[in-house]
């Protein structure tokens, strides 16, 4: 019903970190769906970052500068939106306090720009299933939304430990205030890209079949409860429709994949020379964990893809390796 949702059509929304690979398909989604979308990149300059949105309806897009370190930077494009989405996170640093640092005071200051403007009802904060999952839980536990991560620190995966702090802080900062926030905390994103940025998720998986893996001795032992990109802008998307969405929502398969289960799935496909894919795993066997993804399915009514399904999605993105010349066969 109209009374139960925030964004409808016409309405507009601000997507940081257009040049993404889940803010591209939250614009995608969005612009599907009728709505109007300021989308801001760093540098428009760099038109190679965002030039699928001219292959969308672009009218309904605006694309902006804006830069997450800057506070009030994106004070002038969140004018009149409904909406934020933070899609993007900064990186570059190696020291563990900077990296903590620079990830509350970016998040921040699109919360305090969401804070200026009145006519922001949500934000909504993409983070990651590491802010929920701790390594050090047995492995029959199922994570959830009440879970956090404990096991990070600043000595202890640092980058991981930045996502947890900026989570909490966020959720601190927007008690009370006259917008609320929504955290998405998806595991394993898997798809084709619409931009030409390929994020680390695009390097594990050319790595099992460009003879890297096999040099190395064999894939790292990591398991992944993977989603397609499009079961994850969905859920942004349904998360700023549904006026009642709150809190964080879990966007994780139902079951694990591990590399080497991703290594003999491609093996089998008959698409690469199988003597550069690996056999073995570095380490094992891969700890799977569990999530679960129920909240999203009983609150924003997505169904997420089968494993199945997934794997087609995973075949998916190593024809689009070959397509753009990523990897030879």
């Amino acid at each position: 019903s109209e009374e139960g949702r925030l964004l409808t059509p016409g309405d507009l929304a601000l997507v940081i970190g257009a040049s993404g690979f889940i803010g591209s398909y939250v614009i995608k989604n969005l612009v599907a769906k009728g709505y109007k979308v300021r989308a801001t990149v760093r540098s428009l300059k760099e038109t190679s970052k965002y030039d699928y949105i001219q292959k969308l309806n672009s009218e309904q897009v605006e694309v902006v500068e804006g830069d997450l370190e800057i506070d009030g930077s994106f004070d002038s494009s969140a004018s009149g939106a409904k909406v934020i989405f933070l899609c993007a996170s900064p990186g570059g640093l190696k020291d563990p306090q900077q990296i903590v640092d620079q990830a509350v005071n970016t998040t921040m200051n699109v919360l305090r720009t969401a804070e200026r403007q009145k006519s922001v009802k949500r934000v909504i904060f993409t983070t990651t299933c590491g802010t929920v999952s701790s390594y050090d839980r047995d492995e029959n536990y199922v994570f959830s939304e009440k879970d956090w991560n404990d096991d990070t620190s600043l000595s202890n995966r640092p980058a991981q430990y930045a996502k947890v702090v900026a989570e909490k802080k966020a959720f601190e900062f927007c008690t009370g205030k006259h917008f609320d926030l929504v955290v998405i905390n998806p595991n394993g994103v898997i798809g084709r890209p619409l931009t030409n940025r390929l994020e680390t998720v695009f390097h594990v998986l050319k790595s099992i079949v460009d003879g890297n893996a096999v040099k190395a001795g064999g894939v790292m032992a990591m398991a992944f409860a993977v989603v397609t990109v499009e079961d994850v802008a969905n859920a942004h998307v349904l998360a700023a429709e549904h006026k009642s969405a709150n809190g964080r929502y879990i966007i994780a398969g139902k079951e694990a994949i591990t590399l080497l289960e991703i290594a003999d799935l491609v093996r089998s496909s008959g698409k690469f020379d199988s003597s550069k894919i690996p056999t073995t795993e570095l380490r094992g066997p891969a700890k799977r964990a569990k999530f679960d993804s129920t909240k999203v399915e009983r609150e924003l009514g997505l169904h997420l893809h089968s494993l199945e399904d997934v794997k087609s999605h995973i075949l998916y993105v190593y024809d689009y390796f070959i397509e753009n010349g990523i990897i030879t066969k």
